[in-house]
Formats: structure tokens, sequence, C-alpha cells
């Protein structure tokens, strides 16, 4: 999937769907493959701690940002974390998350890894702007944990 567990849970379950339909496997495949590219992950991150630690920032750069209380957000861009911007303040970059996924949204997963209370907030802003759509709780990945920390990640895909 080039991304992370919850955008991965999303097609396997997708897959089980197909084959107990009867579909043939090079159909199956080639649906998850469209799936994949239409599906993407963005994880809010609490702290810049882990970030300085694995060496993704400098000591001066994560000493600065907490001190602005910046808190970055990441994606996945060909199996690797990739940040895609900086807001100050974490219940922004809650926000933040929300209004980059697209209107066209079909499935949305939430998790997180020490931020169960703000999981409550990101599921609240969600449904918000996608009244109609279910969102799932889901695991986070401990390899994500072992590079960002604390955060929330939101997985999904689109039509």
């Amino acid at each position: 999937s080039q991304n992370t567990a919850i955008v991965l849970k999303f097609l396997v379950e997708r897959a089980v769907e197909l084959a107990e339909a009867g579909r043939p496997a090079g159909e199956i495949e080639g649906e998850l493959l469209g799936l994949a590219d239409r599906s993407n992950v963005l994880i809010a991150v609490r702290s810049l701690d882990y970030l300085h630690n694995g060496g993704r920032l400098t000591r001066v750069q994560a000493m600065l940002g907490s001190l602005l209380h910046i808190c970055p957000i990441v994606t996945c861009v060909e199996g690797r974390a990739a940040m895609v911007g900086k807001v100050r303040l974490f219940r922004r970059s809650l926000e933040e998350v929300v209004r980059r996924i697209p209107a066209t949204a079909c499935r949305i997963g939430v998790g997180h890894i020490q931020c169960e209370a703000e999981t409550e907030t990101m599921i609240e802003l969600i449904a918000r702007r996608f009244p109609k759509l279910p969102i799932s709780r889901e695991q986070v990945s401990p390899v994500v944990s072992a590079h960002l920390g604390p955060c929330i990640g939101v997985g999904y895909h689109w039509a």
C-alpha cells in the first residue's frame, strides 16, 4: 500500500469483500491498486521529540519548534514519512488535517498514539465535515509510534 496500517486495513477488507463475491484474483488486484492510489493518511504530530531523536530535526529545530508549539502534519509518500505542513498548536493541526481530507472521501479511520482525548476531538471535527460518513477507530502501527511519538492519524480513501 506504501502507506500506514489504517489504509492497509481498508485494502485488506476490500480484498475480502471482492473475494467473497467470487471476483477473480486479477480483478481484485486491479481494484486494490486503484484504491491504494486513492488512499492517504495524514498525521498530526503532538511532540517534536521523536522527530529530533530519529534525526529528522536538529536539536535547534526541535527546541525552537517546541517553544513555538509547532505541530507538523505528516503523510506517507512512497512508504516514507513526509511533512506536508506545520501548524501552531495541536488543536489547529487537527483542524488542518480535517480540512485536507478530500470532499469525495468515502471511508475514514482515525487512530492515535497517546492522544485519547484529542482523538475524540478529531472524530467530532470529521463528523461535522462529513456527517453521513461513518468514522472507524483504527490501530496505529508501532512503526509510526517509533518515528513520530504521540500523534493522531487519519486514513481515508476517496471516490
